[in-house]
Formats: structure tokens, C-alpha cells, sequence
């Protein structure tokens, strides 16, 4: 290890002749590998990508998301909600019914929403030498409200 200064001159000059020598080989290695990949790219026709969907004519169609489906049941012994309460969208028990209704029935109520759903399309059309392309994301909102 008690290499003078011009010694570690001499090994860093002859590393970095040997790595100048080793990126010229690569260099001409590589180079018909990157002839034949060119080659190949201007033989083969550019097409719209296969989204994995469906294909009308040369238009591509893909549909992507989720459907998120939430059903709520709700009995009340002393009486039912009336259809727009905000009982029926939040569970607060100062609205919770503790009266009989007129006929002395009990409630049964059932909602079904799927507001945190999302459905998404997108559409790719080789148009002369790009694709054209589209995406649209439809979000859901609201509530159906029925009695079963």
C-alpha cells in the first residue's frame, strides 16, 4: 500500500485506457444490433395498441373500473323514515323513529347506492401515422331508494 502519488497516476491512467478500449468494443458490437432493430421498426406497420377490449374497425375500445354496489336494510320497531330524511343517508339517532306510524307498523326501509363507482373507457383510432386517443371517466351519484 505505500504507492507514491505518480505510481496512482500511472494506475488511473492505465484503467481509464483500458475502459476507453472496452466502450469501443461495445460500441462496435452494438452497432448491427442496432442496424437490424431499425431495420425491423421501419418494416413493421405502427398499430393502435391491444388494449385487451374490443375492436370496431380499426378503433380500439377498453373499459376500466369498478362498480362498488352498497345495499342498506333498515328495520325500525316504532315506526319507518319518511323517503328524503337524512336519516336514510346518515345514521343519527335523534332521527331514529320512536313513534308508531298511523297503520302501527313497523319500518322497513331499503337503499342502494353505488356513488363510489367508477367506469372508465378509452378509445385508440390509428389516424395516418399516430393514434388517436380518448379517455373518459363517469362517476356515479345519488341514491335509489325503494321499500321491499
Amino acid at each position: 500500500m505505500g504507492q507514491t502519488n505518480e505510481e496512482l497516476y500511472a494506475r488511473i491512467e492505465r484503467l481509464e485506457a483500458q475502459l476507453q478500449y472496452i466502450k469501443q468494443e461495445l460500441t462496435q458490437l452494438q452497432a448491427p444490433l442496432i442496424r437490424v432493430n431499425e431495420e425491423l421498426e421501419a418494416e413493421s406497420p405502427t398499430a393502435a395498441p391491444n388494449l385487451g377490449g374490443l375492436q370496431i374497425g380499426d378503433t380500439h375500445i377498453a373499459f376500466t373500473g369498478f362498480v362498488d354496489l352498497d345495499v342498506h336494510m333498515t328495520r325500525f320497531s316504532d315506526g319507518e323514515l319518511s323517503s328524503r330524511s337524512l336519516g336514510r343517508d346518515l345514521y343519527i339517532s335523534q332521527l331514529t323513529p320512536v313513534n308508531k306510524n298511523e297503520a302501527g307498523e313497523d319500518g322497513f326501509d331499503t337503499d342502494f347506492t353505488a356513488q363510489s363507482s367508477r367506469i372508465g373507457f378509452t378509445t385508440v383510432t390509428p389516424v395516418e401515422d399516430n393514434d388517436l386517443s380518448r379517455s373518459r371517466l363517469l362517476t356515479v351519484s345519488g341514491w335509489e331508494r325503494g321499500d321491499l
